[in-house]
């Protein structure tokens, strides 16, 4: 498993980090207009991130429910493996299409059973197969 260390996962320590200073500076240093600016630039920050971590959120969102229409395409009518899924969307990514077979089978639009393998040397694989599931 991967990390994702991107600006956007240093900023809510940033935040706290700012709001910490802002506290301190308000209780601790005297009154006057470089107070005033510092305690305005901690709110404006925190305003800021709070934005961006909503946007970056929304964003996946969006990604993984795009991913989840393009899974229903893909499955169709038939059954198919993760592995068959996941070749068949146009920007593969595993985290947003996990995402995606977890929201669908959530919500019950995608269904999924184990099926047993056998290869040439008759080792048996087990293998889970999604379908499209029909009310």
């Amino acid at each position: 498993m991967t990390t994702d260390l991107t600006l956007l996962s240093y900023l809510p320590v940033a935040s706290f980090a700012l709001a910490a200073g802002g506290l301190a500076v308000r209780f601790f240093a005297p009154s006057g207009p470089a107070k005033q600016t510092l305690i305005a630039a901690v709110l404006i920050f925190l305003l800021v991130t709070s934005g961006l971590l909503w946007r970056q959120d929304w964003e996946e969102k969006r990604q993984v429910r795009e991913a989840a229409d393009e899974i229903i395409r893909i499955v169709g009518n038939e059954k198919r493996t993760y592995e068959d899924i996941l070749a068949g969307l146009r920007q593969p990514n595993y985290q947003v299409a996990n995402g995606a077979i977890d929201l669908l089978v959530d919500e019950k639009r995608l269904g999924s059973e184990d099926a047993t393998i056998i290869d040439k040397t008759d080792k048996p694989f087990r293998v889970r197969l999604y379908y499209v599931r029909s009310f």
